[in-house]
């Protein structure tokens, strides 16, 4: 679940893991992995898109949102997967 504005601190716990604590105001300490894309509250692992708590470890690295999100939600991979594969249907109109 995505905790905006709930986010009190981000500590790098492992530099050369690229390892992040993210603790939360209710106590909850959560771990953001950025080398291995995942984040242990599991929305970016499913959605594919940096949760909240990757998000607050992005700003504080000062890094680009842009490389932590799936390759499939990019552009360049949208062109490839449909091109040459929609093509236009040929109409007939049968109204009398």
């Amino acid at each position: 679940m995505d905790h905006i504005g709930f986010i009190l601190l981000v500590e790098m716990s492992s530099r050369s893991r690229r390892e992040y604590s993210v603790k939360l105001m209710n106590n909850q300490c959560l771990v953001v992995k950025l080398k291995d894309d995942r984040c242990s509250c599991g929305t970016w692992q499913m959605r594919g898109l940096p949760c909240v708590n990757v998000m607050a470890v992005i700003e504080k690295e000062k890094l680009r949102v842009y490389n932590y999100v799936y390759s499939c939600y990019k552009a360049l991979t949208q062109r490839i997967n449909y091109l040459n594969v929609v093509h236009p249907m040929e109409t007939h109109d049968y109204s009398g």
